[in-house]
């Protein structure tokens, strides 16, 4: 599979190695594993579990989250599109009050990349 960034993730993980060039890297190298398995189910310290992804969910987005404890205070949100074998990083947020909130930039964000996403490659599917 593809990895695609889009432009806030990008932002978040350049912002990331200025201010922690390791943790950055740690994050790079987990993302890169997307392309082998974009469905982590357990890379032994991560968990699969959002509040986010649930709500998106349930508004008919197929969002995925992964969540690492080396970083654990930052959410990367990504979709997978298995047809085109392409991984697309919508966000990597910092962990805060609004992360959790439907109405907080970065869900909107990852709302318009996927409609975008699928409108430009398959049309949009739910």
């Amino acid at each position: 599979m593809d990895v695609k960034f889009e432009r806030p993730a990008e932002e978040a993980l350049a912002y990331i190695m200025r201010d922690d060039e390791g943790l950055g890297y740690k994050v790079l190298a987990r993302l890169k594993k997307l392309k082998i398995d974009p469905y982590p189910h357990s890379f032994g310290d991560v968990t699969i579990n959002s509040e986010t992804v649930q709500f998106l969910k349930d508004q008919g987005f197929d969002v995925r989250k992964l969540r690492c404890s080396e970083f654990d205070k930052y959410r990367v949100f990504y979709f997978v599109d298995e047809k085109v074998e392409l991984v697309v990083i919508c966000e990597i947020i910092e962990r805060t009050d609004d992360t959790y909130d439907e109405k907080a930039l970065h869900i909107i964000r990852i709302k318009d990349a996927y409609r975008k996403h699928y409108k430009l490659i398959s049309g949009i599917r739910r």
